[in-house]
């Protein structure tokens, strides 16, 4: 979720600096590459591709023993 933001904001704080860059190919790089950051750490997010199922019931069940205690 912290990638997603920290591209999102890249890109919104560019846009609204674009004027005092002179470098059109380093701004470039920067909104390519803020594009790619956003769209991976989107897919990671939605797809959940990097807790599986064991992890997953794993956190549930410590999450629901703490809250019993």
């Amino acid at each position: 979720m912290a990638l997603v933001m920290g591209a999102s904001m890249a890109l919104i704080m560019l846009g609204f600096m674009w004027s005092m860059y002179d470098r059109p190919r380093r701004k470039l790089a920067i909104v390519a590459a803020s594009i790619a950051v956003f769209a991976a750490s989107l897919w990671f997010v939605r797809s959940q591709a990097t807790v599986d199922d064991v992890s997953w019931m794993k956190a549930l069940i410590a999450d629901l023993e703490s809250r019993q205690r």
